[in-house]
């Protein structure tokens, strides 16, 4: 699991900080640019949020996720002197909060339905 995270990390700040010209290429701008941060960062809550073991270790996951967009807003604006795109940013977060409202959501469910495929029947 710790691979993946790092190659999806990987494959985000790459997408994020490629010339405009490769996004435009990639169809990363236009009509689906704030789709696409939104699902983005709401794989990327649900990757990392997936194994936390608690509430609190959730919520400082989901807050580094949420940092994870800032910083690589911020990164943007320094290597392209882009405006900072506080529109992008906010985008992130609720992309990222949907996906840690999802995992909080699926693991349980998925923990009690692999529970009771091992219970022995009555």
């Amino acid at each position: 699991m710790r691979l993946l995270i790092w190659l999806w990390l990987a494959f985000v700040t790459t997408l994020s900080l490629a010339p405009l010209s490769v996004k435009i290429q990639l169809g990363t701008t236009g009509r689906l640019h704030t789709m696409g941060h939104f699902l983005i960062f709401l794989i990327t809550a649900m990757v990392l949020c997936w194994t936390a073991n608690s509430l609190p270790d959730k919520a400082r996951r989901y807050l580094a996720v949420c940092a994870i967009g800032i910083v690589l807003e911020a990164l943007e604006k320094i290597f392209y002197h882009d405006m900072f795109e506080w529109h992008d940013v906010a985008v992130d977060v609720l992309g990222a909060a949907v996906g840690l409202a999802l995992v909080s959501i699926m693991v349980p469910l998925i923990s009690g339905f692999e529970r009771d495929s091992v219970s022995p029947e009555r």
